[in-house]
């Protein structure tokens, strides 16, 4: 029994040492990517953030898609957000401070970095894994009001993908006080692609039946014409505001009525669900 408790004190203080040498320099020695972003996660630094970002410029300009393409690759795409994740995790542990400089930077990729980063922290600190129990959630409150400040300035992007990563990182405070502005952008935008991530950015809110009205507007798109090349994006949009409308409108609510009618005339037999959740709006007005 004295040789197992002395064996378990032995591998306890090997596993603390070996933690303690996971610095951010061992880690830059590491020469794949996705092991060295690995290895800054478990460093517990602030300081890491900045390597995991200069790991995820490493992995853009690495991607053989993009040299071959000129256009980034999925597993390309999955090892920055694996980066930017990880820097998420730290920046939910430790101070997210290094990441708004990223928004502003011109680099897409960079944005999409910070933006995916501080959406995770937020993530974390809501499972409260990052110290776990009131600290997380203390954190939270003091933090997530500037956060969704910060991300909401990329709204104003050119590129989708952006704007969607900004609309989702707005969707993990879960507060429902934003309802109004992700309708907005979603009623601005043109891509029904980009429509279904602020959409599902938008359903992350807590209590949507408290701004119920604020969801009035989505009525808009259901009102315009399916476009001549339309994909399977231009169909679901419809049926996901039908269905989300269909949970907060009433009996005689006739605003419903016209852009419901016009969304099952534009669905047509393209899609089934999608027109049953149109058909059930109209049922219920």
């Amino acid at each position: 029994k004295r040789q197992g408790l002395l064996l378990g004190v032995l591998c306890g203080l090997s596993s603390a040492a070996w933690a303690q040498q996971q610095t951010i320099a061992a880690c830059a020695k590491i020469e794949k990517l996705r092991n060295r972003a690995g290895c800054l996660l478990k460093t517990d630094k602030e300081a890491a953030i900045k390597a995991l970002h200069t790991v995820a410029q490493e992995m853009y300009q690495k991607d053989t898609i993009r040299l071959k393409e000129k256009r980034l690759g999925i597993s390309g795409r999955q090892d920055i957000l694996y980066a930017a994740e990880n820097a998420g995790v730290i920046a939910a542990k430790t101070s997210e401070a290094t990441l708004y400089p990223l928004l502003r930077d011109k680099d897409i990729w960079t944005q999409i970095f910070a933006l995916r980063a501080l959406s995770h922290m937020l993530s974390i600190l809501h499972m409260g894994y990052a110290k776990g129990g009131e600290a997380d959630k203390k954190r939270l409150a003091t933090v997530k009001g500037k956060v969704a400040k910060a991300c909401i300035t990329r709204f104003r992007s050119r590129e989708g993908e952006v704007v969607t990563e900004a609309a989702t990182c707005v969707g993990q405070t879960r507060d429902n006080a934003h309802a109004a502005t992700l309708v907005g952008l979603l009623v601005r935008s043109r891509s029904s692609k980009v429509q279904r991530g602020i959409f599902t950015a938008l359903r992350r809110l807590s209590t949507l039946s408290e701004r119920a009205a604020a969801l009035r507007p989505l009525a808009k798109v259901l009102s315009r014409k399916i476009p001549k090349k339309w994909s399977s994006d231009d169909v679901w949009i419809r049926g996901d505001i039908c269905g989300l409308l269909a949970l907060y409108a009433k009996h005689g609510d006739n605003w419903a009525k016209n852009p419901a009618e016009a969304a099952l005339r534009a669905i047509g037999e393209r899609n089934s669900q999608a027109k049953k959740k149109c058909q059930r709006l109209l049922n219920r007005i």
